[in-house]
């Protein structure tokens, strides 16, 4: 029998798209990949039955779960009531004050994430990316060529400009859809992100630039002369034709042109 097969006491819910890593081989080799050491407190997001839990409170100095579904959170507090390194939160971490979570310092974080949720949850670490040194999430393939491509037009957008200006992304490997119980129906690829102190590029407002991308990817086939109004070659460009640099180029002179005339 294989060591990532094994019944399951609690049944994976649906709706909640969950998918419990069956692996721990696996769950060591992406828990090392967050460098932990004993000084790190660590933010584990939807722990499930806790199989990279059991690793995370071994290195580092304190670990914080957040788990939305009761039943799991019950596994939880008896699979490590007697441990003293972790603190267990129940509810769901969209809705959650990363601050009061974090209590103002700056955390490491683990996810294998529900895919339902991976993308509202990656806009959610940007925003707080104050309170976040680096992260290792399993995401669907999908999702992570998105954060770190840039010549595919397909993948390319909102937040692959995002995670280049705010972060070093890097895809370290994949994980066979084998290693989990139920078996996803999509490939998964783990991610390290390391947020960055300061923007790659001189961004001010996040939530304004933040805006401004979106906008133009939801038009992301027409030219910029009819979109923005530019003028020029880049005016005949299309969103996906941009570089990160460019965006914020266009973003920057737009941006200080309307704070100048308000």
């Amino acid at each position: 029998m294989n060591s990532h097969k094994k019944k399951h006491t609690i049944q994976p819910k649906k709706r909640l798209s969950q998918s419990f890593l069956q692996s721990r081989g696996m769950a060591k080799k992406i828990v090392d990949a967050l460098y932990l050491s004993d000084e790190d407190t660590v933010l584990e997001v939807g722990p499930g039955t806790g199989i990279l839990t059991e690793f995370l409170i071994q290195k580092a100095k304190k670990v914080i779960v957040v788990e939305k579904d009761e039943r799991l959170v019950q596994v939880i507090k008896e699979k490590f009531k007697n441990t003293k390194n972790i603190v267990i939160w129940e509810g769901d971490i969209l809705k959650e004050d990363i601050k009061d979570i974090s209590e103002g310092q700056r955390l490491k974080l683990i996810s294998n994430l529900p895919y339902s949720i991976s993308k509202q949850f990656l806009y959610l670490l940007l925003e707080n990316r104050a309170f976040f040194s680096c992260a290792v999430l399993t995401l669907q393939r999908e999702v992570a060529q998105r954060l770190v491509e840039q010549l595919d037009k397909k993948s390319y957008g909102t937040l692959s400009i995002m995670y280049y200006c705010f972060s070093d992304t890097e895809i370290l490997f994949p994980i066979p859809p084998s290693f989990f119980y139920p078996r996803p129906k999509v490939s998964s690829l783990v991610v390290r992100i390391k947020l960055l102190v300061t923007p790659r590029y001189p961004i001010d407002d996040y939530d304004n630039f933040f805006s401004f991308v979106k906008t133009c990817f939801a038009s992301r086939r027409k030219m910029l002369r009819k979109t923005l109004g530019l003028s020029g070659s880049l005016g005949e460009k299309r969103p996906e034709d941009l570089t990160p640099e460019e965006f914020v180029h266009i973003w920057r002179a737009r941006y200080k042109t309307q704070e100048s005339n308000s």
